[in-house]
């Protein structure tokens, strides 16, 4: 890892708290959005077609925000952005339920988007300072808490739901919570001195080590949204589970992710990353495989929950590497890497969608079988990029 300046054991370690909770929170705050997909698609009367074309809308806009990313993060600091960033996500989560028309749909869902997409970044350059401060793999232990925060949110959104509660009040009941809990969490981050070298240029091309490293993080993000965003349909529609039930798929792959994560950093020293990867990749493959062949509700859990374990290392793994690259900007070089990443988030509804539309939603997944193996075939390209 790169050389840091000498920071406090004590201001690493209240740093890491805070930034463990604003990975909860952010993943918290997406997850809540999620189990109102289908809510969103029968207000508007969306076509499985014109869903992934609404989706779209939240990737493109945080792709906005990531090609300015490292610019911002390295003229302003991560500290001051994770800061306004945070904050600007937070209040946008109620958006989507309250848009009265498709346009403004549209709108919200780009205003959401681009402010998560800039909160990503710029939370995980705190986190590759914090690791490289500690001087020992710890990058997958702030994702965990992301995960667990997409736990939480989807299983609380899967309650609201079952017990009546409508998706206006449950969005506005999350957003003060997490509010207040972001509040508190945005005080003890590290000082913007510790991001690295300042980078003249709004957005670097990845080459080298951050291209191979974005073609993995490509396969890996496109596979994370589509399920993200395809498995309460999948459940609701395909399947014919109840509201409540079809959010619990979202649930199990988040709850398998932070498992996966919770570990993920003994298992990298032990395994090393290539070995890690492979052997993650290859079990999100033959589980989502199985899942879809056998067409059950139980299946699918099994199936999305395999998912989840599978993938749940790999974009650490990634983002840990894209933010120790010698001469770059931490940002810039995690906001290179994932700003393609996001093409996959970008690329992934609408793909499925279309594809739904032409061979049914459970084949249409069925693409996700093939990237996600081809993520494992590929993992020895981290052999010389990862730590």
């Amino acid at each position: 890892m790169n050389a840091s300046p000498m920071i406090a054991l004590p201001q690493l370690k209240n740093a890491r708290l805070s930034v463990m909770a604003i990975f909860f929170i952010n993943g918290a705050i997406l997850a809540s959005f999620v189990p109102h997909i289908p809510f969103i698609q029968q207000k508007h009367q969306l076509s499985e077609g014109f869903l992934g074309l609404t989706l779209l809308s939240l990737s493109l806009g945080a792709m906005c925000t990531l090609f300015l990313a490292g610019w911002l993060i390295s003229r302003f600091g991560s500290r001051t952005m994770t800061r306004v960033a945070g904050i600007i996500f937070c209040l946008t989560l109620p958006l989507p339920i309250l848009a009265p028309s498709f346009p403004l749909l549209i709108l919200g869902m780009i205003f959401m988007g681009a402010s998560n997409g800039l909160m990503d970044v710029s939370m995980n350059t705190q986190a590759v300072s914090i690791e490289r401060g500690l001087q020992k793999p710890i990058i997958s232990s702030f994702h965990a808490l992301y995960s667990l925060g997409g736990l939480v949110g989807a299983s609380v959104g899967a309650l609201a739901l079952s017990l009546g509660v409508t998706p206006l009040q449950h969005v506005f009941g999350i957003t003060i919570l997490m509010f207040i809990g972001l509040v508190f969490s945005l005080i003890r981050l590290l000082p913007s001195s510790l991001d690295g070298a300042a980078q003249k240029t709004v957005f670097i091309l990845p080459q080298g080590a951050l291209l191979a490293l974005s073609l993995l993080g490509l396969g890996t993000m496109l596979s994370e949204g589509a399920i993200a965003d395809w498995s309460a349909v999948y459940m609701k529609n395909n399947l014919q589970t109840s509201a409540g039930m079809a959010a619990t798929g979202y649930a199990a792959y988040s709850l398998t992710m932070t498992i996966g994560r919770l570990t993920g950093d003994k298992l990298r020293a032990w395994l090393g990353s290539v070995r890690l990867v492979r052997i993650s990749a290859t079990l999100a493959t033959v589980g989502l495989a199985a899942g879809l062949i056998l067409e059950h509700p139980i299946a699918a859990l099994v199936g999305f929950a395999c998912v989840g374990l599978g993938l749940s290392n790999i974009v650490p793994i990634i983002f840990s590497a894209s933010g120790n690259v010698p001469g770059v900007n931490a940002g810039t070089g995690i906001a290179a890497v994932a700003s393609i990443g996001y093409l996959g988030t970008l690329a992934g509804p609408p793909l499925i969608g279309f594809a739904a539309d032409a061979i049914t939603l459970p084949l249409a997944l069925g693409i996700l079988v093939l990237i996600m193996a081809s993520v494992a075939v590929f993992a020895n390209r981290l052999k010389t990029e990862a730590r």
